[in-house]
């Protein structure tokens, strides 16, 4: 399964592809925050759910979701993510002086 909101990807791995490590637990993340605007992509879960479980590892967040979860941005529609293993990527732009993240 793959989600796009903006320049946020979630990627959906296989059990075998996850990453290995301490995860931790909250019921909200910021996948990418907007450095012009401020704004933010918010994956949050509800009340009653299981937290989300996130890692980051060599530069990379992955995340274990076990319900489905809204991610939120101001600028976007709002997208249901469903339960599952994920790999967040962010936009890239190519500029004569570098390849850079997309800024919001």
């Amino acid at each position: 399964m793959i989600y796009r909101q903006g320049d946020v990807l979630l990627k959906g791995l296989e059990a075998k592809n996850f990453p290995t490590g301490d995860f931790k637990k909250t019921r909200s993340i910021i996948l990418a925050e907007g450095e012009a605007t401020g704004h933010a992509h918010v994956l949050t879960c509800a009340p009653e759910a299981p937290e989300i479980e996130f890692l980051e590892k060599d530069g990379t967040l992955y995340l274990r979701i076990a319900e489905p979860a809204p991610l939120v941005h101001e600028e976007h529609a709002r997208i249901t993510v469903e339960p599952g293993i994920y790999k967040v990527q962010k936009g890239r732009e190519y500029t004569p002086e570098a390849i850079r993240n997309v800024m919001d």
